[in-house]
């Protein structure tokens, strides 16, 4: 992406063949890279506010709370898990991106299949770490209620992205619905939930919308 979602200054230059300039004063506009997502200041997450056919994080999940430049850190709903603090950039577990698309190719829609991708980084231990995926429809206001989809294990060392896909639920409404996909790396073989007590844990969420028919 050449500029990132959200505000920007814009400017016209002009040179002529004598090498006379001028440029015009800025002005501002709005940036939307399409299904690309902005981070949502109330939730605390990246989201994309649109139901199209997919939702990709873009680089504001890039590293692991201070390890790395994880903007917006820890990017979880309401800040509700924070991530593990041990450990090196690039050398330890980290998510960097998620993706969410429709199996189809057409809109996210409820009832529909989705993909799910995490480019994540993988330790020199590899075969220790373990990526667990979680569903759950949001705002809630009697709390979360998370949906295991799956625990999908690193391949080697280094970048790669894991996948998977998962049939939404069907809709209860005809409107747009407000969703979010959690995704957490460690070193755990055991499953200990939404936020594990890995000090190298790597948890984020992208939120994202679903047509409701």
């Amino acid at each position: 992406l050449s500029e990132p979602n959200g505000t920007a200054s814009l400017s016209v230059k002009a040179r002529d063949t004598s090498g006379n300039e001028a440029t015009t004063s800025a002005v501002s506009v709005t940036v939307y890279n399409g299904g690309v997502a902005s981070y949502e200041p109330y939730y605390k997450v990246p989201r994309c506010g649109y139901a199209g056919s997919v939702c990709d994080s873009g680089n504001l999940l890039v590293g692991r709370g201070t390890l790395g430049p994880e903007a917006n850190r820890p990017n979880t709903l309401y800040g509700s898990c924070t991530d593990g603090t041990a450990g090196n950039f690039h050398q330890s577990e980290s998510i960097d991106k998620l993706v969410i698309s429709s199996v189809d190719g057409g809109p996210i829609t409820m009832g529909k299949a989705i993909r799910i991708e995490a480019t994540v980084w993988a330790s020199s231990q590899y075969y220790q770490d373990r990526l667990e995926l979680y569903f759950d429809r949001y705002p809630n206001s009697t709390g979360r209620s998370w949906t295991s989809i799956a625990t999908l294990s690193a391949s080697g060392p280094g970048a790669q992205t894991l996948s998977t896909t998962y049939t939404l639920p069907a809709a209860t409404t005809s409107s747009s619905s407000d969703l979010v996909i959690r995704a957490q790396f460690s070193p755990v073989t055991i499953t200990e939930g939404v936020c594990n007590s890995s000090v190298e844990r790597d948890v984020d969420d992208l939120a994202f919308m679903a047509r409701g028919y």
